[in-house]
Protein backbone atom coordinates (compact mmCIF):
# COMPACT_ATOMS: atom_id res chain seq x y z
CA UNK A 1 0.00 0.00 0.00
CA UNK A 2 1.47 3.47 -0.65
CA UNK A 3 1.84 5.79 1.70
CA UNK A 4 -0.55 8.60 0.78
CA UNK A 5 -3.40 5.86 0.50
CA UNK A 6 -1.91 4.62 4.33
CA UNK A 7 -2.33 8.13 5.56
CA UNK A 8 -6.02 8.68 3.95
CA UNK A 9 -6.97 5.76 5.51
CA UNK A 10 -5.84 6.72 8.72
CA UNK A 11 -7.15 10.27 8.47
CA UNK A 12 -10.71 9.04 7.60
CA UNK A 13 -10.14 6.67 10.83
CA UNK A 14 -9.47 9.95 12.87
CA UNK A 15 -12.54 11.68 11.59
CA UNK A 16 -15.02 8.68 12.23
CA UNK A 17 -13.39 8.84 15.49
CA UNK A 18 -14.11 12.39 16.12
CA UNK A 19 -17.94 12.04 14.74
CA UNK A 20 -19.05 9.68 16.99
CA UNK A 21 -21.38 10.75 19.49
CA UNK A 22 -20.40 11.68 22.92
CA UNK A 23 -18.18 13.56 25.18
CA UNK A 24 -15.21 11.25 26.23
CA UNK A 25 -12.06 13.01 26.09
CA UNK A 26 -9.91 9.40 24.75
CA UNK A 27 -11.94 9.97 21.46
CA UNK A 28 -9.97 13.25 20.80
CA UNK A 29 -6.81 11.30 21.98
CA UNK A 30 -7.71 8.47 19.97
CA UNK A 31 -7.94 10.90 16.69
CA UNK A 32 -4.81 12.56 17.78
CA UNK A 33 -2.40 8.94 17.47
CA UNK A 34 -4.34 8.56 14.52
CA UNK A 35 -3.74 12.14 12.85
CA UNK A 36 -0.12 11.95 13.51
CA UNK A 37 0.11 8.46 11.87
CA UNK A 38 -1.50 9.71 8.90
CA UNK A 39 0.81 13.17 9.13
CA UNK A 40 4.27 10.99 9.38
CA UNK A 41 2.70 8.84 6.26
CA UNK A 42 1.87 12.08 4.16
CA UNK A 43 5.50 13.31 5.69
CA UNK A 44 7.32 10.00 4.49
CA UNK A 45 5.59 10.37 0.74
CA UNK A 46 6.87 13.86 0.66
CA UNK A 47 3.51 14.93 0.41
CA UNK A 48 4.10 18.07 2.29
CA UNK A 49 0.20 20.00 2.07
CA UNK A 50 -1.26 16.95 3.42
CA UNK A 51 1.15 16.28 5.93
CA UNK A 52 1.08 19.86 7.32
CA UNK A 53 -3.26 20.58 6.88
CA UNK A 54 -2.99 17.13 8.84
CA UNK A 55 -0.99 18.64 11.90
CA UNK A 56 -3.36 21.57 11.73
CA UNK A 57 -5.93 18.69 12.82
CA UNK A 58 -4.00 16.98 15.26
CA UNK A 59 -3.08 20.45 16.85
CA UNK A 60 -6.98 20.70 17.47
CA UNK A 61 -7.33 17.40 18.75
CA UNK A 62 -4.83 18.16 21.42
CA UNK A 63 -6.37 21.47 21.98
CA UNK A 64 -9.77 20.11 23.02
CA UNK A 65 -8.24 17.29 25.69
CA UNK A 66 -7.96 18.70 28.86
CA UNK A 67 -4.98 18.84 31.08
CA UNK A 68 -4.84 17.61 34.56
CA UNK A 69 -2.89 18.37 37.49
Amino acid sequence: MDLVAKGDDFEKTAGKKLSCLGFFDSKYEDAADLFDKAANSFKLAKSWEKAGSTYVKLEQCHLKVPVYD
